[in-house]
């Protein structure tokens, strides 16, 4: 207990400067790091990354990293996958899902570029594995599956051990992360874009740094062709989301470089969501169209008596928005990204600080 106290080892996780898509040089390569259950989980992150729009001049450095319980070792292991040289009917689980991202990447080529692994350990120490490969591969962002999958019928099955890896992850990563939920009806976007397939992108903004860092990862997106976004700001006559000074003020600047950027872009649309009181927030979210593919939403909010109102109905691992979004009906189709930026670095005291952009980042 002693040790336990005086010792935390998540400190190693701990990266040196800010591992964010906000802080991301459009020029650079983008490292993400896609953590995979099942086979299941691989259509809803190839779609993600897909619309993540990987170009020449800004290609995506994919990491994917299968999670596998460990049985019958004595330590946990963590290796590059090697692909065997002659297929058969009768792949495993392991194959099938890095198969389908040597696909991914074959039809991206010079855009993508794959690195697959496989970490097998248990479940209470699983995510040290994801921790210490983002930590190793610079990753910007992680990509990891919703601890409930939906199955035929429309219920689902949940996980409590993922959802306590989910948790781990978001308390000690070394960069931003994103919580994936899929609903288990995706249509395939990643491969049939090329036929005029179009992908819809909802944006939820309602002020702080997690959502600075969603609206940042949909300006990305920006440019990928066959993406429509359409943006809803939330604003309030009283304090929508609670914070500082300076992070409203970082919450005007990326709103407005975001509408700048998206000006007599046909594929984007803004909506401004005057709302009063927690009612009117689950009223716009109960009432949205039922054809967006995604939704976006930042993680954490700050307090206010708005979110308190709205925290009475939901609260949990995802966020006051994101628990709610889980549990709605807002499209069998629609998948839902969770996203929360870095919150811990070396040198930190303030999780706002360094997050002024420079020009020829926008």
């Amino acid at each position: 207990p002693i040790v336990k106290t005086l010792y935390d080892p998540s400190k190693r996780f701990l990266a040196y400067k800010r591992r964010t898509i906000m802080h991301h040089r459009k020029d650079e390569e983008l490292r993400i790091l896609a953590c995979i259950h099942r086979h299941d989980n691989v259509l809803a992150i190839m779609n993600l990354l897909a619309a993540s729009n990987p170009t020449k001049a800004s290609p995506i450095n994919l990491v994917v990293l299968q999670l596998i319980k460990l049985v019958g070792r004595s330590s946990s292991l963590l290796v590059a996958h090697v692909p065997r040289k002659m297929l058969s009917h009768h792949s495993t689980q392991t194959e099938k899902i890095f198969n389908s991202f040597n696909k991914f990447e074959d039809v991206y080529k010079g855009k993508v570029t794959l690195h697959s692994y496989k970490g097998i350990s248990p479940y209470a120490t699983m995510h040290n594995d994801v921790c210490y490969l983002a930590l190793e591969k610079r990753t910007t962002f992680i990509i990891i599956p919703f601890h409930k999958q939906w199955i035929l019928g429309g219920t689902t099955e949940s996980s409590f051990a993922f959802k306590q890896l989910n948790k781990n992850v978001l308390e000690k990563a070394p960069c931003s992360v994103g919580v994936l939920i899929d609903r288990g009806n995706q249509k395939m976007f990643w491969c049939g874009f090329k036929k005029g397939s179009i992908y819809q992108v909802a944006m939820l903004f309602f002020g702080g740094a997690d959502d600075r860092e969603a609206l940042s990862y949909a300006r990305r997106m920006l440019d990928q062709p066959y993406v429509h976004i359409t943006l809803f700001h939330f604003s309030s006559p009283t304090e929508i989301v609670g914070g500082t000074e300076r992070s409203k003020m970082l919450d005007t600047q990326i709103l407005s470089e975001f509408r700048l950027k998206a000006f007599r872009n046909e594929r984007v649309s803004y909506k401004e969501e005057m709302v009063m009181d927690g009612k009117d927030v689950l009223s716009v979210i109960e009432y949205m169209e039922s054809c967006y593919d995604l939704v976006m939403v930042g993680r954490k909010h700050a307090d206010s008596k708005l979110m308190s109102e709205i925290g009475k109905w939901k609260h949990g691992e995802l966020g006051i928005i994101g628990e709610i979004l889980a549990s709605l009906n807002i499209g069998a189709k629609t998948s839902i990204l969770v996203v929360q930026q870095q919150t811990r670095f070396w040198g930190s005291r303030d999780p706002e600080e360094s997050t002024h952009l420079r020009k020829e980042d926008i």
